[in-house]
């Protein structure tokens, strides 16, 4: 999926209110950083909090992209924090 497009779909999921859904919540991210937005997924992980039902789901998100996104480093240091 191209970024372009990814950004107008998390637009569009902000504006209709389903980013409270805690399926959003997850796939948001996952979306942004297979379309090359790894800065919005990011932004999105830290600024938190999430819904206790999709916790971990979003931090098993965020380890798979930055290890999908060549940033072992951060990989092992962010599953190291969620242990």
């Amino acid at each position: 999926m191209e970024a372009k497009i990814s950004e107008q779909i998390h637009g569009f999921i902000l504006e209709v209110g389903f980013g409270s859904n805690a399926c959003m919540e997850a796939a948001l991210p996952d979306m942004c950083t297979r379309c090359g937005r790894m800065a919005d997924a990011q932004k999105m992980f830290y600024q938190g909090p999430f819904s206790e039902s999709c916790s971990s789901i979003i931090w098993t998100s965020m380890i798979c992209a930055y290890a999908r996104n060549g940033q072992p480093e951060d990989t092992l240091s962010l599953f190291a924090r969620a242990n």
